[in-house]
């Protein structure tokens, strides 16, 4: 039988070649570092807006579920309501005395986490409530806006009288969502 004999010239790279190598991974990463960080803001941006579609989606659906008011505001400490900043945690509560506030002896039916670093919620100046029947106490605008102001990265979502819940869309294919089209969703 015979051998196959394989032989070794050299076990390792050049200078060279590794030179060539670290500037062909130096120009892919300055490429793609920028679309990659806009799209990780892009995806935080989503994902808040997921959570906070979610929060009046329940509350909606609870309210005509049990066929009471359910309340939906913004509690840092997960009972008083401050509508000054919807950033922070968000609950939803049956409000039987209907004052605007979690009392005591009103069950906090959800609580969410507050909104992530670099991400700003505004909202409605006051509850967000829904009816039986899924009506809203009265129409809402929320904005997503990033703390770096970047109108590609601008997010809402809109509450109809009736409690329907719709999320702000690209109307131009410009890569910008507006409420309607032609009008900006207004992050300042």
């Amino acid at each position: 039988m015979k051998r196959l004999m394989v032989r070794l010239s050299s076990a390792g790279v050049s200078l060279i070649e590794l030179l060539i190598s670290v500037c062909i991974v130096t120009v892919v990463v300055t490429t793609a570092a920028p679309n990659l960080t806009l799209f990780i803001q892009r995806q935080r941006t989503i994902a808040e807006l997921n959570e906070l579609s979610y929060a009046i989606r329940m509350a909606r659906h609870l309210a005509i579920d049990t066929q009471r008011q359910i309340s939906l505001c913004p509690a840092a400490d997960f009972v008083h309501c401050d509508h000054s900043n919807w950033s922070v945690a968000k609950i939803i509560f049956h409000d039987r005395n209907n004052n605007r506030q979690r009392d005591a002896n009103e069950e906090l039916l959800y609580g969410s986490m507050p909104a992530r670093t670099g991400i700003d919620i505004s909202g409605p100046k006051r509850i967000v409530a829904f009816y039986g029947d899924g009506a809203s106490s009265t129409p809402a605008t929320f904005r997503l806006c990033p703390s770096k102001s970047q109108a590609k990265l601008e997010r809402a979502i809109v509450i109809s009288l009736q409690g329907r819940v719709r999320l702000s869309r690209d109307y131009n294919h410009d890569e910008v969502h507006e409420l309607r089209p032609g009008i900006g969703i207004g992050c300042v």
